[in-house]
């Protein structure tokens, strides 16, 4: 059986009122995704991939992030270009929501199912360029990205073929260096998915 490779497709532009944030102190709501189930990534068989990254690695999986509009917290408007990283490896973290309770004279508790919470993500990846020179731009480009006060549409076969999330809200993220390699930046984020909220829907 062919080992299944995700090629990530190129999607439309991002428009900034597609996507609203109703920012009050530590609460973000979304108002309305911008990424449909319609932009699934066909999948590929190992057979078909001859495209691999700068580091000469096999590309397994893409994480495509189209451009983004938004404004700061600051009152700017930030515009970002589209960005693709070839060399990506995603951890997919499911907690649910379940209310336990005591009761007297009876060992263990009694569980009540509440819903399933937000995956958490976790995303390891690396900037890379050719000729030994810095990838500057890719990283600016990516801390863009980390600083957006909305939500991040995000193409990923691993994330959108097996867990359904199109949208992620980044919570954390950490950029460093490579000791003696001027044309590798690792990065990581940590996420949690987004289920975009359509007012229109609960009137």
């Amino acid at each position: 059986m062919p080992v299944q490779i995700f090629k990530a497709p190129k999607l439309p532009d991002v428009n900034a009122n597609q996507a609203p944030f109703f920012i009050t102190g530590a609460a973000v709501q979304v108002i309305k995704g911008v990424v449909a189930k319609s932009f699934l990534p066909p999948a590929v068989t190992e057979d078909a991939l001859t495209e691999k990254s700068y580091l000469g690695t096999p590309i397994i999986d893409q994480m495509f992030i189209p451009k983004l509009k938004y404004t700061s917290l600051q009152g700017d408007v930030i515009e970002t270009a589209e960005l693709t990283v070839n060399t990506v490896v995603f951890e997919v973290n499911k907690p649910r929501n379940i209310i336990k309770t005591s009761i007297q004279g009876r060992n263990g508790t009694v569980k009540e199912y509440v819903g399933n919470g937000d995956y958490q993500i976790t995303c390891r990846g690396m900037l890379s360029s050719e000729n030994n020179t810095i990838p500057y731009n890719e990283a600016r480009l990516l801390n863009s990205i980390f600083d957006a006060a909305r939500q991040v549409p995000i193409v990923s076969g691993f994330l959108n073929d097996i867990f359904d999330i199109f949208d992620i809200v980044i919570e954390s993220s950490n950029v460093g260096q490579v000791e003696g390699k001027m044309n590798e930046i690792p990065f990581t984020f940590v996420a949690s998915s987004d289920v975009p909220i359509d007012f229109e829907e609960l009137i």
